[in-house]
């Protein structure tokens, strides 16, 4: 298998809806046949629609990971079994004058700003310097808080999942 077929399976599970079902058709324990249907999908992933399951089910079949049964159930093909599959991971950016910024070059240009200033007004007035050092830490502190409450409910859909 080369490289442009890799990047095009990886493509089909990006959407983190059709990653969810693909891992939990591919690893869980908890299902009681090696076939799937749409309401099971649906009421083990908490999933609002038994359509939007169907729709990523169709998809995985298209992209040739699952086949759709005669009896309208999927069932994981061999390569569904066997592929080794890239999980696309997708960093947070933003726009900025045409130009795509990682968020976390914002938060790196204010602690180096931050550091600068307090070394500054340490020199010049310790007290500004040392109550600049303690707002700047605490804004640090709340960014990072604030993306790994993100991060965690990013993830934590495919660590059930996995567990399971």
């Amino acid at each position: 298998m080369n490289t442009d077929d890799l990047e095009n399976i990886s493509s089909v599970l990006e959407h983190p809806t059709t990653l969810r079902i693909y891992l939990y058709l591919r690893y869980s324990d908890d299902r009681s046949s090696e076939t799937i249907g749409v309401r099971e999908t649906q009421r083990a992933l908490n999933i609002k629609s038994p359509s939007i399951v169907k729709w990523h089910l169709e998809k995985l079949e298209n992209a040739g990971f699952v086949e759709k049964l005669s009896s309208n159930r999927f069932q994981l093909t061999d390569i569904g079994l066997t592929q080794q599959i890239r999980i696309p991971v997708k960093i947070s950016v933003l726009l900025v004058k045409g130009i795509f910024v990682p968020k976390i070059t914002f938060l790196a240009t204010f602690l180096f700003i931050s550091v600068v200033l307090t070394i500054a007004f340490s020199l010049w007035k310790p007290l500004i310097g040392a109550i600049n050092g303690i707002f700047s830490l605490i804004a640090i502190l709340v960014f990072v808080i604030i993306q790994l409450i993100k991060m965690r409910k990013e993830l934590q859909s495919y660590d059930m999942i996995l567990e399971e």
